[in-house]
Formats: C-alpha cells, structure tokens, sequence
C-alpha cells in the first residue's frame, strides 16, 4: 500500500478551489501541455540514442544492424531531440502538481490567482484514520517528491525512453516551487478522497465574499466527509515582511 509521510499543498484560484472541495476532483494535466518545453523532456547521449533505435530496428525484426540501418540510427537523432522522444515518453501520462511549501510569495502570485485565490493542504495518508485505507472509492493521492540539477547535470536516461524519473527531474531555476507529483497513465479529472484535505488558506487579497463562501463549502464538506478541514486566513507580518496566519 502506497503511503506518504509529509503534508503538500495544492495552489489554485477560486473556481479550483471550489471544484476540489465540492467534487472531490483533482485535474491531471498531460506534459506534452505543460508551458516549460524542458519539463519531463528525457536527457539522452547521442550515444544512446542510436543505441535504442538499433534496439528497436532488432524489435521489429532487423536482427542484423548494416551499414545502412547504422546510418538511419545516426539521421534520427537530431529528430528525436527535437520532441520526439518528449511526446514518446509522456503521450499517455497524467500529472498533477503541489508544493511542500504553502507560504511561497512567488507561487500565490502565479498560481493562486495573485493572492485572491487559496492553497489547500493534502494531510500525509500516514496522517489519515486506518479505516480510509480500505476505502477504495476513492483516489488517495501520493507524491513523489522532484529532484532538482544544475543544467549540465540533469541524469541521462538509460533504457526504456518511457522511465517516469524523467517526470521528477528539473533544473535548479524550478527548485523555489519544492514541487511534489502525482502521475497517472492517463491524463484528464480524477476523484479523491477528501478526508485527505486539511487546512484551506486564503489569501491575503482574497474577498470577504469568498472567503465566506469557502468556509461554508467547508463546512459541508466536513459534514460529508466526517473530517475536520478548517479555513486559515493569511496576512501579512509588517516587521518579517512574511505571511503569517491572522
């Protein structure tokens, strides 16, 4: 059984927020989507990469790699690396993103609608009653955490282009968003248990009519779920200059 031992937070406006606290519904976007055309794209040699392509010629029955096929193997490589082996790797996968960090300036700004929106706690499954993991009506959502590299050290794939750790690998300029993932083989709206749902925050600029409204679907949603989800509000410390919970 899968588990996790660390709280991660989902950053999101306040239609998102709404769908993933009355819907129990998290979205699992593909990566060919994402906006970084470097995010889950493999890292090969060119080495490599003739290597797999004469594995696949062998797959499909050319037992003897000639000359000729040697040659086809080396023409494919600029092909390969302009995407090829992206959309190889990722066509039939499903990825939702979160943070371990929920007082993230940088992030509230970009994703949480900038600091109208919220960020909601996924209490770790370690965390949850023991009965909720029998409970398989619904989804309960496991990250794995990223691993962030300088450029030029971003591990090689060796093997299979279809590896997941290429999912969990980004360079050092992503490392402020302490991101965690989620994958699946397919992409598109997914259901989860919601007792996995902890703390809501709001942020600081959030409006007073949603902020009511979320407490009141929280309430709902705890009267559903039997959990004990709570709304926080955020300010800001004038003296730190940081967020902290008013």
């Amino acid at each position: 059984m899968s588990r996790t031992d660390f709280s991660f937070y989902k950053y999101g406006s306040i239609d998102i927020a709404k769908r993933i606290l009355t819907g129990g519904t998290v979205y699992y976007n593909n990566p060919l989507n994402f906006n970084d055309p470097f995010d889950c794209n493999p890292v090969y040699t060119p080495e490599q990469l003739i290597k797999d392509v004469q594995a696949s010629f062998k797959q499909y029955g050319n037992q003897d790699i000639d000359s000729d096929h040697a040659s086809r193997s080396i023409n494919m490589v600029p092909i390969l690396q302009q995407g090829l082996l992206r959309e190889m790797a990722c066509s039939n996968l499903g990825v939702t993103c979160f943070s371990l960090d929920p007082f993230n300036p940088p992030m509230w700004y970009h994703y949480a609608s900038q600091h109208m929106g919220v960020v909601i706690e996924f209490k770790p499954t370690d965390d949850l009653p023991i009965e909720t993991h029998t409970n398989n009506e619904y989804k309960k959502i496991h990250p794995r955490k990223v691993e962030y590299y300088h450029e030029g050290d971003m591990p090689r794939v060796d093997g299979a282009v279809q590896s997941y750790d290429i999912l969990f690998h980004k360079t050092k300029h992503w490392e402020y968003e302490q991101e965690v993932r989620d994958v699946q083989g397919k992409d598109g709206v997914v259901k989860f248990d919601r007792i996995q749902i902890g703390k809501v925050y709001g942020g600081i600029q959030i409006s007073s009519e949603n902020r009511e409204e979320l407490k009141e679907i929280i309430n709902c949603m705890n009267n559903d779920t039997g959990g004990s989800a709570e709304y926080v509000q955020l300010g800001i410390d004038y003296e730190t200059y940081k967020m902290i919970i008013l």
